[in-house]
């Protein structure tokens, strides 16, 4: 199955202040290659050369040159997107959040059981 379902070959958060990086894990979620800037969850979440572009924020030349390094070729921009899309399976599913709720709920009733 083609895990493209944006139409985007690559999605650009050149955001230079604090973001809560859904723009970014939006666009690997859809398979698009990400080229964001260097700034709060976007270090975390792509991975420079991997799942996408890291540049420096507030930097137009560097935002520049690593859009035209996504758009080299179309085998470029595809392996960032499948990178990202790999990441976000892996990393950010929803079933990993319920999972580590579920393990923090029962390390607290663990406390409050000791305590109690």
């Amino acid at each position: 199955m083609d895990c493209r379902s944006c139409p985007a070959d690559v999605v650009v958060c050149p955001e230079p202040y604090w973001t809560t990086g859904f723009g970014a894990l939006e666009g690997m979620a859809c398979g698009c290659a990400v080229v964001s800037a260097q700034v709060s969850a976007h270090t975390d979440l792509v991975v420079d050369q991997v799942s996408g572009l890291v540049v420096a924020p507030r930097d137009a030349a560097a935002l520049a040159r690593g859009l035209r390094t996504a758009l080299k070729g179309r085998s470029r921009y595809q392996a960032l997107g499948l990178a990202g899309r790999n990441r976000v399976e892996a990393a950010y599913r929803r079933a990993h959040g319920v999972e580590a709720m579920d393990q923090a709920l029962d390390r607290a009733r663990a406390r409050s059981a000791v305590a109690g």
